[in-house]
């Protein structure tokens, strides 16, 4: 069963996690390999710990994949084999970016400031643009300011390129939401 509820408040929206799946998404297959992505968001997470929410690049040649919790952001880097982490109070708002290069490659920011950088496995994923909880375990809750994207390479987070994102911009209400 479901024990996830998504709701919008003050122009913020709260998925309360709770063994269930919140998961919201864009352009699912439809993202050739090949494609490079950005995705921004303004979160922040509670009580993050046996899971944690998602931000993830899924296209038909790579999947670049971040999980925030309470205390950092991580990411698996298939190169090494092992984790990147960035450790920070990711309890407050933050603004989180992912840039896919298109090949190989993800790289993420948090507000404004170089985070991670790790190698992809160029494994397919089906899930185009997404957030939220994809898997139905443990508990916690995330807000959510905006999501936005573009099927670009904008690396560099500054007032100038966030209009790159502007017509990605998702509408939080019209997303499709996935319930497992």
């Amino acid at each position: 069963e479901d024990g996830d509820t998504a709701s919008v408040s003050g122009g913020v929206l709260h998925i309360s996690h709770n063994n269930g799946t919140g998961y919201f998404y864009r352009e699912p297959w439809s993202i050739e390999a090949g494609v490079p992505v950005t995705v921004e968001a303004r979160m922040r997470v509670e009580n993050a710990s046996v899971s944690s929410p998602v931000i993830s690049i899924q296209t038909k040649g790579g999947v670049a994949l971040i999980s925030v919790c309470s205390d950092r952001i991580d990411a698996y880097d298939w190169i090494s084999g092992g984790g990147v982490y960035y450790n920070g109070d990711f309890t407050t708002f933050h603004t989180i970016r992912i840039a896919y290069d298109g090949a190989r490659r993800a790289y993420a920011w948090v507000d404004g400031q170089p985070a991670l950088s790790w190698s992809l496995s160029g494994a397919a994923g089906q899930d185009g643009v997404s957030f939220g909880s994809p898997l139905p375990i443990g508990s916690h809750d995330s807000y959510w300011q905006y999501v936005g994207y573009s099927k670009a390479f904008v690396p560099v987070p500054e007032p100038s390129s966030l209009a790159a994102l502007g017509g990605g911009v998702m509408g939080l209400l019209a997303l499709r939401r996935r319930r497992r």
